[in-house]
């Protein structure tokens, strides 16, 4: 070996050794980085969040009832509307389909589109006008509940991957209209003292969603039960059969379960979830075995609610249709874009993304929990594409997507405080930037309207006794 390839092999170790100790450098400077801003001193979202917060839950909300789904809110939030949620808050998750699709990404409102009785919830702006004015055409003592409709209620929710544009939507549309409050006529269920079970209910199931069979006989073999849990197969809406004997708990029930010793059980079917209320021939299938199975035991049967032992079917068809409009108000999502300046690699965004608490899931998202797990949004790639572990290290990512599922969280006023916090660090790290749908910059006054819509959702779901980021909400909108 001559001088010379020696000399090579050095030359090559050197240029090795600086390569590792600039990548290193290079990691150690982007942890500096996170770290530093995911523990900001001054955050002007977070001081704006806390005003909001406290006047949100200063008043409690009576949940006497789900007739009692308007009477809480206040006269600003009655102004709203249902078009007024969907126009400024988020485009609404897609319903009235066999299958259950997640909701689109939005158009953030524009500065000018909020009603005038949300403008002293905000910051003053010399610039802020309302644009848009409520017509005051309900009467005061008016119950306000949604009105019946010949088919699913939610049948005309957008589809799955088109953007939701407010001024394309049609004039006048037979569902759309159903949910105008001028227009609210059908009953709504009966209030929560109506709701009397003889024998305490399970804990997976609740009459304000679901129409519920409770059954007493003496006994009940295995085959019967075997032939009866085989029946409900055919039942195309989420139900839960539980059974227990006698002094023993309630145990939920599956087609293969061999139980023995039964003397009651309890039959739900859920009656709306997001893809769409129930059919009136599902309910009618669903209620003629029950009673086939209650004539077979010679069993004592009640329905909960209360209404479905004295109500034929078109009455509870109309329980099932409010509870489906008030469905298509609330179920919204909030998302929002960021767009790099330059190139993004994978392995910086999740370095950061880890840094600042959220975790890569197997679904390909980034998922930011709570201490319980529970996700409370997620960030991905806004052309839907999965990340995993591999292609991390060399993907560039084109542009981001933060999601939140509004009924799914507890808090969602704080809940979308911190996600506005990750953006904004992310705009700073990442030279992104965080815009709307038609890629305009998101302004301050803009967040600050999606907040106060947030706290109407909030209450419009506390009103009907359905706390959001419950098992009861999770249930309801899945």
């Amino acid at each position: 070996m001559t001088d010379l390839h020696l000399a090579l092999i050095a030359i090559g170790i050197l240029l090795i050794v600086a390569v590792i100790a600039y990548n290193s450098w290079q990691e150690r400077q982007l942890r500096r980085q996170a770290n530093s801003l995911t523990t900001p001193e001054i955050d002007p979202l977070m001081e704006a969040g806390p005003t909001l917060r406290q006047r949100e839950f200063e008043q409690a909300v009576p949940l006497a009832g789900l007739s009692d789904v308007h009477e809480p809110l206040s006269a600003r939030d009655d102004a709203l509307g249902d078009a007024d949620f969907e126009e400024y808050v988020s485009e609404p998750v897609k319903r009235g389909s066999k299958v259950a699709t997640p909701a689109q990404p939005v158009e953030v409102p524009e500065l000018s589109e909020l009603p005038a009785e949300l403008e002293s919830e905000l910051p003053a702006e010399p610039a802020m006008s309302a644009a848009h004015t409520v017509k005051p055409d309900v009467k005061p003592d008016a119950e306000l509940v949604p009105k019946p409709t010949s088919g699913p209620v939610a049948a005309s929710r957008l589809a799955s991957g088109s953007a939701f544009h407010p001024a394309a939507q049609p004039a006048a549309e037979p569902e759309s209209q159903a949910l105008e409050p001028q227009a609210l006529a059908t009953p709504a269920l009966k209030p929560s003292t109506d709701i009397t079970a003889p024998e305490p209910l399970p804990a997976g199931i609740d009459p304000r969603i679901d129409l519920i069979a409770q059954l007493q006989f003496a006994s009940m073999d295995a085959q019967q039960l075997q032939d009866f849990m085989q029946q409900l197969t055919d039942i195309e809406k989420p139900l839960l059969v539980y059974g227990r004997g006698r002094n023993t708990d309630w145990q939920l029930l599956h087609r293969d379960t061999r139980a023995e010793g039964l003397q009651q059980l309890a039959c739900a079917l859920q009656l709306a979830d997001r893809s769409g209320v129930i059919s009136t021939a599902l309910l009618q299938r669903f209620q003629l075995l029950i009673n086939s199975l209650s004539n077979s035991l010679d069993a004592k049967l009640q329905w909960l609610p209360a209404v479905a032992n004295e109500a034929g079917h078109a009455e509870i068809m109309h329980h099932a249709q409010a509870l489906d409009a008030f469905c298509v108000e609330v179920d919204q999502m909030i998302s929002l874009h960021l767009v790099p300046s330059s190139t993004l690699l994978g392995s910086k965004l999740r370095g950061l993304a880890e840094a600042s608490g959220l975790s890569l899931q197997a679904d390909g998202k980034f998922h930011w929990q709570d201490a319980a797990g529970q996700t409370q949004f997620l960030l991905q790639s806004e052309s839907g594409t999965p990340f995993d572990n591999e292609t991390m290290r060399t993907i560039i990512v084109r542009g981001l997507l933060l999601k939140l599922d509004i009924p799914h969280v507890s808090d969602s006023l704080e809940v979308f405080n911190r996600m506005i916090l990750l953006a904004r660090q992310m705009e700073t790290a990442l030279g992104a930037h965080l815009v709307d749908d038609q890629q305009r910059p998101l302004s301050e006054a803009q967040i600050d309207k999606i907040r106060v819509q947030l706290k109407a959702l909030h209450n419009r779901m506390l009103a009907r006794g359905i706390t959001p980021g419950s098992a009861l909400a999770h249930r309801l909108f899945s």
